[in-house]
């Protein structure tokens, strides 16, 4: 399970955020986008702990 957070400009070139990365890696997770942001709700980590955060990536 993993953590990694990515960013593009224009979806061509990636490059992997190692400053910023406090997201706990999770699945069974939702998401949603809206107004071009992606909202990621919940989930299940690492030992089958259910979350229950808000996460919101935006550029």
């Amino acid at each position: 399970m993993g953590n990694d957070l990515w960013i593009s400009s224009f979806g061509e070139n990636w490059e992997e955020n190692t400053l910023i990365n406090s997201f706990t890696g999770r699945y069974d997770f939702s998401s949603v986008l809206f107004n071009n942001k992606i909202y990621i709700f919940a989930g299940i980590c690492e030992g089958w702990i259910r979350t229950n955060d808000i996460w919101v990536s935006y550029y």
